[in-house]
């Protein structure tokens, strides 16, 4: 891949710094890229498909945190103005808040207070909060030990959903899925004492009925006073792994009920930057729960909101640089749907296989306008890294079932 050096002289206006370009960082490239804003990606390693991007003046690896850190301090450094940030993951979060005081003096950035951070980013403290502040969250219990867990079984409900009160290094590092699904009191116990091998501190949850349709979501954008400058609401059409993972498909949905909720919720605690909040209508009682808050970043799914003429990264950009770049509100003639590609064919595959009737949504989605997670005719490069990826994936899983099903 041929590496673009920044000069501060190509363009009169400031970069973009993209903290890492991977899912929901190429969502914010490619909204940028939209209006001439030159962009500078970091990414650990160049194995995403989204590192093939032509839409960035360079992509920057590095080795660890230190050696981040320094190419950020070097990069900032060799502008004329100060770069504009842009924080994409939860890991990204927690290095922005270590390095904090050094980021902020060399970046512009709206960016929520440290203790609002950590508020919001676990699910505990949250859980906390908004059982104080009466907002609509699911049964929940906060087990620590196996000694909870019994404590706590009985009074359960089932099927419950398990989580990490925080996705710690150590989670990651094991690859665990976002949240698990326990149907039974055998299989929650089973469930956490494997888990506790390398998480013991989980927030277990009733399950809200209903299917992956009734999650919707209201992302926003909160300048230095805690104003809202732009908002967007949708709802999931189907999520992988199906029930309890990230948005495969989605569509605009105009909710003024969660809009207000979230805006609230955020501007109580004077919110700064990006935010978001995921929900789940109840299937009998139409009521609505928090499932969960983003903090510090976008979505994974935010690109949705620019498809359909809510731009919510040039909002930000030109917010913060004082420039007026771009189209930042430009309404779509019609709702345009969001696809995960890979992610929402696997979904569609599970449903079928457990003999769930998705033929008509899928029907309803193919008549519809679509943006895609890697498909973008300006930038073609990354869906076909994405199937060769996935070809890769393909060939490996079949050589190790070959493998082990070989004899001796």
């Amino acid at each position: 891949m041929k590496m673009l050096q920044y000069e501060a002289a190509d363009s009169p206006v400031p970069p973009a710094v993209v903290l890492h370009i991977a899912y929901t960082g190429y969502g914010v490239v490619r909204s940028l890229a939209s209006a001439g804003i030159p962009i500078v990606a970091f990414q650990k390693d160049l194995t995403p498909p989204e590192a093939r991007s032509g839409l960035c003046r360079r992509i920057v690896t590095f080795a660890d945190e230190d050696d981040l850190l320094a190419r950020l301090v070097s990069l900032a450094g060799e502008c004329g103005e100060k770069p504009v940030l842009f924080i994409t993951s939860d890991v990204y979060v927690e290095f922005f808040i270590r390095h904090r005081d050094i980021m902020e003096d060399l970046f512009l950035i709206h960016y929520p207070a440290t203790e609002t951070v950590d508020l919001l980013l676990r699910k505990d403290a949250f859980l906390d909060y908004a059982s104080k502040r009466g907002l609509p969250m699911p049964r929940s219990w906060k087990i620590g030990s196996v000694d909870d867990l019994e404590e706590h079984i009985r009074s359960m409900t089932f099927p419950v959903i398990v989580k990490p009160f925080h996705k710690t290094r150590a989670w990651l590092a094991a690859r665990l899925a976002k949240a698990y699904l326990a149907g039974s009191r055998e299989e929650l116990v089973s469930l956490y004492r494997k888990i506790s091998e390398v998480e013991a501190r989980l927030l277990v949850q009733e399950w809200v009925p209903g299917p992956d349709s009734n999650v919707e979501y209201c992302l926003a954008y909160f300048d230095q006073d805690s104003r809202c400058l732009a908002s967007f609401t949708g709802a999931k059409i189907r999520q992988w792994p199906v029930g309890t993972g990230s948005t495969a498909s989605t569509r605009p949905v105009d909710n003024e009920l969660i809009r207000v909720v979230t805006i609230a919720l955020f501007s109580a605690l004077g919110y700064q930057g990006f935010g978001s909040v995921e929900y789940k209508r109840h299937e009998e009682t139409g009521k609505y729960y928090i499932m969960e808050p983003t903090v510090g970043r976008p979505n994974q799914q935010s690109y949705v909101a620019t498809a359909n003429g809510i731009n919510m990264p040039l909002i930000a950009y030109n917010a913060l640089t004082g420039l007026s770049l771009g189209q930042p509100h430009t309404p779509a003639d019609e709702p345009v749907y969001y696809v995960d590609e890979w992610a929402d064919a696997g979904s569609v595959l599970m449903h079928l296989l457990k003999g769930r009737n998705c033929l008509g949504e899928l029907l309803d989605l193919l008549g519809r306008k679509k943006a895609f997670r890697y498909a973008d005719r300006r930038d073609m490069r990354v869906f076909l890294g994405s199937c060769m990826r996935l070809a890769e994936f393909g060939w490996d899983r079949l050589s190790r079932r070959n493998h082990n099903g070989a004899r001796p």
